[in-house]
């Protein structure tokens, strides 16, 4: 049985539609206020906002729900870059370099320690040890950052790094008020 072209032309504007609806809902104007309040703080708008586009668990999500995707991204690209370096580490032949990168691999491997606390605190209400825990994270990333200069793909990865540790300290602090 064929499909008439008149009928082809009004399913395909229709089953958009649902797409967008049903399995792309549209994001609450609340929830798009505060993403872009937080995103207007970091150095990076565009990367901020993709991070809650591509992760909200609904699209009502409050300052809670935003905060807890801020620790989770934070947390899975810290365990993402440990693994990248390691590969670093094992494809690297200069002695020197290899130091380098265990630099970076022991600060991603600390940075993703205190996120995974953190996300324990954050899990039991404590939101002021949540803030402690983020505010020692950059510097690991500052210790890789300032010792690696070989790697674009790393420093890419530092860069991202900086501003998810933005990111979840601006939201876990709206969290707390």
């Amino acid at each position: 049985m064929a499909t008439s072209p008149c009928l082809t032309k009004a399913l395909v504007p229709l089953l958009f539609t649902i797409f967008l609806v049903v399995i792309h809902p549209v994001i609450s104007d609340d929830t798009q206020a505060l993403i872009s309040e937080i995103c207007r703080e970091t150095s990076d708008y565009a990367f901020c906002s993709n991070v809650f586009i591509q992760n909200l668990p609904s699209p009502t999500t409050d300052i809670v729900g935003l905060t807890q995707v801020t620790i989770t991204q934070s947390l899975q690209a810290a365990t993402n870059t440990e693994t990248f370096v390691e590969g670093l580490i094992s494809s690297e032949k200069n002695k020197t370099r290899q130091d380098l990168y265990r630099i970076c691999q022991e600060g991603y491997s600390l940075l993703a320690n205190q996120y995974a606390q953190a996300n324990e605190s954050f899990a039991k209400g404590d939101y002021s040890n949540v803030v402690f825990l983020e505010s020692r994270t950059e510097r690991f990333v500052d210790d890789c950052q300032n010792n690696v200069e070989a790697s674009p793909s790393l420093a890419e990865k530092n860069r991202q790094m900086k501003v998810l540790i933005n990111i979840s300290l601006i939201t876990v602090n709206l969290t707390g008020n």
